[in-house]
């Protein structure tokens, strides 16, 4: 059997609500590619989905939850694939998707890429806010396609469980590795609707981020500057001054949950 040139991981807790619509977006897809799910504890019915789904040649199961670096980790280790593409549960990739990536990679020959992340059909206040910010930053500059090789010798940190991606770019370009990009193919963001899940992933970035993240909360003005960039890149301005309310809003919730947090440890 000819070996994939990429294999697709998909981490996956506890996503019924999205992963159908993400593994609907791979099936329309056509090239050398191979799709692994790892369903880390979820007690919802995301492994039923994804069985069903037709697209799915891997599905690897845990009985409770990890870290997504965990995840992406375990998925590795059962890819054949000559390239991994690391793709969340709730993203929804274009047609053409695996073809550009391929095309790309072999021209290039590097040992890892990044795509392109705008939002998928913003609807609520917050996705339209969260919308207008990803089309001024339509992506986060970290390693999302890598060279398997080159993969298991570096993998994800799986004591990090926010930010991750931005460590194991840190070590990929420590190491010399070639990286490309991003290149010219879009996966699309299903940003959460609500309060509730905006909440909910600001208390979960709360457990992890870094000191700088929280600066803005202690010394306001240092906010100011990155506002700006947004605003002059962004072509919304009432959708982007929403996200940079939001935002703001969004590192006190986290702060305070970190604090609270490490109170009650």
């Amino acid at each position: 059997m000819k070996r994939p040139f990429l294999s697709v991981v998909i981490p996956a807790h506890n996503e019924e609500k999205h992963i159908g619509l993400c593994l609907a977006a791979l099936r329309l897809n056509k090239g050398n590619f191979e799709v692994i799910v790892v369903n880390d504890g979820s007690s919802d019915r995301t492994q039923e989905i994804a069985k069903k789904s037709g697209i799915v040649k891997k599905l690897v199961n845990f009985g409770q939850g990890h870290s997504a670096s965990f995840a992406r980790n375990a998925g590795s280790k059962k890819a054949s694939g000559k390239y991994l593409a690391f793709i969340d549960a709730d993203q929804i990739v274009e047609k053409n998707f695996v073809k550009r990536l391929e095309k790309h990679l072999k021209q290039t020959n590097a040992d890892g890429s990044d795509f392109l992340v705008l939002s998928h059909e913003p609807k609520t206040f917050i996705q339209k806010a969260w919308s207008a910010y990803r089309k001024a930053y339509p992506t986060m500059g970290f390693v999302h396609i890598v060279r398997a090789s080159a993969f298991m010798k570096l993998k994800f940190d799986e004591k990090i469980f926010y930010h991750e991606e931005r460590d194991f770019r840190n070590r990929f370009d420590a190491a010399g590795l070639k990286y490309s990009g991003p290149m010219n193919a879009l996966v699309y963001h299903i940003d959460p609707e609500g309060m509730d899940e905006f909440i909910r992933q600001r208390k979960w970035q709360g457990r992890a981020a870094g000191i700088p993240y929280f600066m803005p909360c202690i010394i306001p003005p240092l906010i100011i500057v990155p506002s700006v960039k947004v605003l002059i890149k962004s072509k919304d301005t009432k959708n982007s001054m929403k996200w940079l309310v939001m935002d703001m809003i969004g590192r006190y919730i986290s702060l305070y949950h970190r604090l609270t947090q490490n109170k009650k440890h």
